[in-house]
């Protein structure tokens, strides 16, 4: 029987389990905390892979109204100073 979407599967919910229990039997967020300190490039590797990679969001923009004409020299030293070369 397949499961439903988002279902968690009872292999990977019991690995999470142990990943857990072993990470508290080995000295949990002091023993984490010094092999951060030791091994940064590491420890960042794996906290990058724990961030969500997608993230579901709606936004509205409104867009600004430009145009495709160039600034006159005189606005665009007013806007931004001096022109470039």
């Amino acid at each position: 029987m397949a499961r439903t979407h988002g279902a968690k599967g009872k292999l990977g919910q019991t690995a999470k389990e142990n990943v857990i229990t072993v990470f508290n039997r080995i000295g949990g967020l002091k023993k984490m905390a010094e092999w951060a300190l030791a091994n940064p490039a590491d420890f960042y590797k794996l906290y990058a892979r724990l961030i969500p990679q997608q993230i579901d969001m709606d936004v509205t923009v409104k867009p600004k109204d430009v145009t495709a004409e160039p600034l006159p020299p005189e606005k665009w030293d007013e806007t931004y100073g001096s022109r470039p070369n």
